[in-house]
C-alpha cells in the first residue's frame, strides 16, 4: 500500500507499507520502519525467503514472521540532516494511524550506513520507537569528518559537505551544527533498546564509531547490544555471518516488539 505525504517546500513524498503474508484484518501487527534516503523504490525489488542478506535486512522475512514493514522516502533541510529527517518520518509514520492494524505501540527502526546513523539519532529523540537496529553508522560526526575513507580513498569530509548529511561546511566553520547532529551526544536520552552492528575490516564507516556509541550507551546504563564481526566490511560476505546477523536482527525486534503479546 503506497503511504502520501509531505515534504518540505509541498513537495510530494510517499512510502510502501508491505503487509503481512497472513494478513489478517482483525489482528493487529507491529511495524518496522527502513529507513536510508528514498526506501520507496526498494518495495519493487523481488527477496527470496532466506537468512543471505548482505545487510541483514530482509522486507520478506518480516513479512513471514507477522510484520508491516515500511519504507519512507524521506526529506532534509540543509545543515541539519538529523531532526529536519526526525521530522519527515514521524510525519510519514504517524499516516499509519488511518491503517488500524498497524500496532504503532510496537514499532521499530532499522537503517545501514546512513540509515544506521539517522536510526542512532531519531532513537536519540523520539520515543516513539520500542527498538531499533543501526547497522554500520555515524554516531560521532566530528571524528567521522576528520577520518580517512580507505573504500573512497580520500578523506572523510567530502560526505559532510555533500548532498548527503548536507551540512555544506567545514566542521571549523560550523562545529555546532556537527555537534547537534551527533547521536553520540544525545546517549543519554535513549529510550529504545538499540541493536548495533558493523564489521571490523570496515573503512567506509570506520568501525569504531560504533564501538565508542556502545560504550556511551554503556555509560548511561542504556539498553543496547553490539555486534562486532571479524573480516567483514561495510557489508558481509561470508554467508554463516550474513544469516547470524539476519536472524540476531530479527529475534531483537521480536523481543521488543511481541513480548508484549505473548503475555496478553
Amino acid at each position: 500500500q503506497v503511504i502520501y505525504y509531505k515534504g518540505y517546500n509541498g513537495e510530494n513524498l510517499k512510502g510502501v507499507l508491505l503487509y503481512p503474508i497472513n494478513y489478517n484484518p482483525s489482528i493487529k501487527y507491529p511495524l518496522i520502519v527502513d529507513i536510508y534516503e528514498r526506501k520507496s523504490s526498494v518495495a519493487t525489488i523481488f527477496y527470496e525467503d532466506t537468512y543471505e542478506n548482505l545487510i541483514g535486512v530482509n522486507p520478506l522475512l518480516f513479512n513471514l514472521n507477522d510484520y508491516f514493514y515500511f519504507l519512507p522516502d524521506l526529506d532534509f533541510k540543509k545543515g541539519n540532516p538529523g531532526k529536519s529527517g526526525l521530522k519527515i518520518l514521524l510525519r510519514a509514520v504517524k499516516k499509519l494511524k488511518e491503517i488500524p492494524q498497524v500496532d504503532l505501540q510496537n514499532s521499530g527502526l532499522i537503517g545501514h550506513s546512513f540509515g544506521g546513523y539517522q536510526t542512532s539519532f531519531y532513537l536519540t529523540q523520539t520515543n516513539f520507537f520500542k527498538a531499533g537496529v543501526a547497522g554500520a553508522g555515524i554516531h560521532d560526526l566530528t571524528m567521522e569528518y576528520y577520518s580517512y575513507n580507505y573504500n573512497f580513498s580520500r578523506p572523510g569530509y567530502w560526505r559532510f559537505e555533500s548532498p548527503q548529511f548536507n551540512i555544506g561546511k567545514p566542521h571549523a566553520d560550523v562545529p555546532k551544527l556537527y555537534q547537534k547532529n551527533s547521536p553520540i551526544l544525545y546517549a543519554n536520552q535513549m529510550k529504545a533498546h538499540l541493536l548495533l552492528w558493523t564489521g571490523k575490516e570496515d573503512y567506509n564507516v570506520f568501525w569504531h564509531q560504533s564501538i565508542q556509541m556502545a560504550n556511551a550507551l554503556r555509560r548511561y546504563k542504556k539498553e543496547h547490544e553490539l555486534l562486532l564481526y571479524p573480516n567483514e566490511g561495510h557489508s558481509f560476505i561470508q554467508i554463516s555471518n550474513q544469516v547470524d546477523l539476519t536472524k540476531r536482527i530479527l529475534n531483537w525486534f521480536d523481543t521488543y516488539l511481541k513480548r508484549n503479546k505473548e503475555t496478553e
